[in-house]
C-alpha cells in the first residue's frame, strides 16, 4: 500500500512511466535482449526479422510487442524485465513451423516462432498479417 503523500514528488509523467513502462520501444534494447531457438543472430530470418522492425511506424510495433508478449508496454529496466508466466523471461525469436504458416507467438514466455522464410517480403507480410489479423488466441 502506497500513501498518497509518497506519490506527491512525481510528476504526472514520472508515475505514468512507473506504472506503466516507457513509451518508447528501443528496438536496439529489444535486440539486444533477444534470445535465439534454432536461430543465430547472424540468421537471414533474424536479420530480416529486425529490418522489418525497424521499418515499422510506432503504432505497428506497438501492435508487435502486444501480439509476442501480450503487452504494449516495456518494463521500466527495458527489455531485460520482460515478465513471463514463471518470472523475468528473455523476448525469444524461435525457429518453427512450416512456410505455409504465419508466425505465432506465445505470450506466456515472450516467444516467437517464425518459419525460416525465402525473403523479407514474405517474413513481413506474414508478420503484418498476424499482427493486425490476430485477436486473442485466433486469427480473425
Amino acid at each position: 500500500f502506497v500513501k498518497c503523500s509518497n506519490l506527491a514528488s512525481f510528476s504526472p509523467e514520472e508515475l505514468a512511466l512507473l506504472i506503466a513502462g516507457d513509451h518508447k520501444v528501443d528496438i536496439e534494447d529489444w535486440r539486444r535482449e533477444t534470445v535465439y531457438e534454432g536461430y543465430t543472430i547472424e540468421s537471414p530470418v533474424v536479420l530480416w526479422f529486425w529490418e522489418t522492425v525497424k521499418s515499422f511506424p510506432e503504432g505497428m510495433i506497438r501492435k508487435l510487442l502486444q501480439f509476442a508478449t501480450g503487452s504494449s508496454h516495456i518494463p521500466i529496466e527495458g527489455f531485460k524485465g520482460l515478465q513471463g508466466t514463471s518470472g523475468t523471461s528473455a523476448f525469444t525469436i524461435a525457429r518453427a513451423g512450416d512456410t505455409r504458416y504465419y508466425p505465432v507467438a506465445h505470450t506466456c514466455v515472450n516467444r516467437i516462432d517464425i518459419p525460416e522464410y525465402d525473403s523479407q517480403q514474405e517474413l513481413q507480410s506474414k508478420l503484418e498479417l498476424a499482427i493486425q489479423e490476430t485477436q486473442g488466441f485466433t486469427i480473425v
